[in-house]
This record gives structure tokens, sequence and C-alpha cells, in this order.
């Protein structure tokens, strides 16, 4: 774990300075897309360090390894963007980005080693643009513009699951969703919601579910508790649907993770919100729990 600690010291710094060319860099790095230009494929060097990261320009997510001249494991790098994800081209603002790491796992599933938040970083543009294509910003510190936040409706329907950041993470918080229907126990996923997790149905998501329907009333909530690699409570997401559909609009739910029980930040959130829908479109109607619970 020796990687991941440098890693989370120095990371908010690195990003600040991603793109600032230093020594022999340059020709070290390369940017391209991908065959179905879906993403944007990065190799850099940073410092000692090699970044050789994926841009995924439909959900905004950055994976990838940062690797170590010293010879220690490489760290796996996941960052979600914070609202919805920005533009790369030039003149773009930075990516507002809530980065995570880990270390690799020996044998599948890798449900043993969690994905541990780092850092909230802004991330030049022209990181992920070719070295030729745009010059170079001067580094700075200072904080990146703050994205346009997404629409956030209230559901029509009173469930008493609020569809907004704030109330949503007091509500957590209480712990009014406990008495909701609940799988028997916390047990590992292979989702990225940290290593283990317990999920909570309200009523009137359990009834639709138990009905076998393919589109889910206004109201339905569900809520997933999230653990670390000890067990320990470090967070929840949530969903709640706040627009009638056909079981096929993605904007027809409100999603929230948050990674921190007492302050509330890093979260996603967002009616519609891409890091979330990407995952949960094979659902049924964006819901993916296993049902009956169990």
């Amino acid at each position: 774990m020796g990687g991941m600690i440098g890693l989370g010291v120095r990371l908010t710094l690195v990003f600040a300075l991603l793109a600032v060319p230093r020594g022999g860099a340059l020709a070290q790095s390369g940017v391209r897309d991908s065959g179905d230009g879906r993403q944007i494929l990065v190799n850099k060097d940073v410092g000692e360090e090699r970044w050789a990261i994926a841009y995924d320009r439909a959900s905004g997510t950055i994976t990838g390894n940062v690797f170590f001249s010293d010879g220690r494991e490489p760290a796996f790098l996941w960052c979600a963007p914070e609202g919805k994800p920005g533009a790369v081209e030039p003149g773009a603002p930075d990516l507002e980005l809530a980065c995570f790491g880990s270390t690799g796992c020996d044998e599948a599933p890798c449900t043993d080693r969690a994905w541990n938040f780092i850092a909230d970083v802004a991330l030049p543009v022209t990181f992920l643009v070719a070295d030729s294509a745009v010059p170079p910003p001067q580094p700075t510190l200072a904080p990146g513009p703050t994205p346009t936040p997404l629409p956030v409706p209230e559901p029509t329907a009173d469930t008493g699951v609020p569809a907004s950041p704030d109330a949503l993470f007091a509500y957590l918080q209480s712990g009014s969703y406990e008495s909701f229907a609940a799988e028997s126990s916390v047990h590992p996923t292979l989702a990225p919601h940290m290593s283990s997790v317990r999920t909570f149905l309200n009523p009137l998501l359990e009834q639709s579910l138990a009905a076998g329907a393919s589109s889910h009333p206004v109201g339905s909530a569900a809520v997933k508790e999230l653990y670390d690699a000890s067990d320990v409570l470090v967070g929840w997401a949530a969903m709640v649907k706040v627009s009638g559909s056909d079981g096929n609009d993605e904007s027809a739910w409100y999603w929230y993770e948050v990674f921190d029980v007492e302050t509330g930040s890093p979260r996603i959130e967002g009616v519609g919100n891409s890091v979330c829908t990407g995952c949960h479109a094979s659902g049924s109607d964006f819901v993916r729990v296993p049902f009956p619970l169990q």
C-alpha cells in the first residue's frame, strides 16, 4: 500500500501540474482515441511516474494505472466526474473529479480490496489532448470552475426519500430508510460500490419488483449502504424515481452516492447521472438489485 499512500499525498498537486512539460516527459507521452472513438487513451510520464489512463467520453470517468519507477506495486486509479461530464477540447475548463485508488488483487473476484477516496481534483483538459494541439497552461493550485449542477426535481409521490443532495444526506444519516425491506446482511459486491453493500427498498419499489413490472412508479427508491474491507459503513448510494417513464428513460431517476458518512463529501449526484446510468441500464427500469431480496 506504500504506493497508494504516496499517491494520495501528491495527487492534488500532481493534477494541478499535469499539463506542464518537465524534462523529457513529452518524448515519452502519447494520446489517441480508441478505435471506436469512445475513449481517449493517455500514456504520459509525470515526474518519475508513468500514467496510463483512459477517459470515457460518455460517462466522464477516468480509469487506469500509475506505475512507479522504484518498482512499487502499480496503483489503480478511478475518477468520477462531480456533476455533468465536461467537454474535452481546447480551451475547455478543468474537469472536476472525485478520485479513488486501489492496489491489485491476486485472483478473481476482486472483492478483497476497497476503492479508497484520494482527493477531489481538477484535471486540465490539456492532459487529455495531444501535446502539440494546445500550449500547456501555467501551473496553478487554484480550484477549477464549478460545473453547472444538474437539475434536481423532487419526486411527485410522498415517499419520504428526498431527491436533493442535502436533504437526502440528512435523511440517510438519520437511518430513516432502515424500516424498508432489506437484504439479510452485508455482502461482498463486484459493483464499484466499495467492498461490501446492503440494499434497502422502499415499499413502492418492493411492490413493483414483486409484481414483475418493467417500469416502476414515481417515488420508487432504493438505498445501498456501502462498507469498506473492515465492514465499516463509509457511505450510501441511492436512487429515487422522479418522473414517469416506460422503463427506458435514464433521466427519470435521481442518483446519489456519497463516500463519507460524516461530511457528505465527496459525492456523485444528479438526475440521469451518466456515471450511474451506464451500469444500471441493464436492470429492470435501471434497478439491478436481485429480487426477491436475499
